[in-house]
């Protein structure tokens, strides 16, 4: 089993993306999960492609959290632009659609120690389906594959959707974190799942 100290190669020239190694150590989950979607007959009609992103998309990407988001923005183009570029732990998986138009991603970083999921989102359109449910599932199963002992992401309280999502998959609600979200100062929860024992 690979993990994911074996992963990163800190020899790598500065400012350059240096994901590709976890993605291709990855390639075979991806892939597997791609054959999951095709086999999804409520998903069939959308011909939906499960791909991780390259930099040339970050400004989809971006434009895809503000649709998932109602046009609220956590993270900045340039934020993400940085993160994919510098990140080693970085990784970023969408659903595209036949136009090859994003209608749902996730993004977040697979650390030794721990993982972190800090966007899940899907288009309005495209709500309804289980597409949060199958890509959470998926950055778990890839944290899992890679032995991580601890998944951990934030979530508003209000959003009562997300919230029975994760604790379905195995999230617990660790504490609350006072007006975290900047846009209207809503607390968020921050909830935690352990690597399955």
């Amino acid at each position: 089993m690979t993990t994911i100290k074996q992963l990163i190669k800190p020899s790598q020239p500065k400012g350059q993306p240096r994901n590709h190694q976890l993605l291709h150590t990855l390639a075979p989950l991806i892939k597997q999960g791609q054959v999951t979607i095709s086999q999804n007959p409520a998903w069939q009609a959308f011909d939906l492609q499960w791909q991780p992103i390259a930099a040339h998309d970050i400004a989809a990407y971006t434009e895809l959290e503000a649709s998932a988001y109602n046009g609220y923005l956590a993270w900045k183009e340039a934020d993400f632009q940085t993160d994919f570029a510098r990140n080693p732990y970085c990784l970023y998986l969408v659903l595209v659609d036949q136009d090859d138009q994003m209608v749902a991603g996730i993004s977040g970083r697979l650390q030794a120690r721990s993982a972190h999921i800090s966007h899940v989102m899907v288009v309005p359109n495209f709500r309804g389906y289980g597409l949060g449910l199958f890509m959470v599932q998926e950055f778990l199963a890839y944290a899992d594959y890679l032995q991580i002992s601890k998944t951990e992401l934030e979530v508003r309280v209000s959003n009562q959707i997300a919230l029975n999502l994760y604790q379905k998959l195995g999230f617990k609600i660790d504490h609350l974190k006072k007006h975290y979200y900047f846009d209207n100062f809503e607390d968020g929860y921050a909830m935690v799942r352990l690597l399955p024992e």
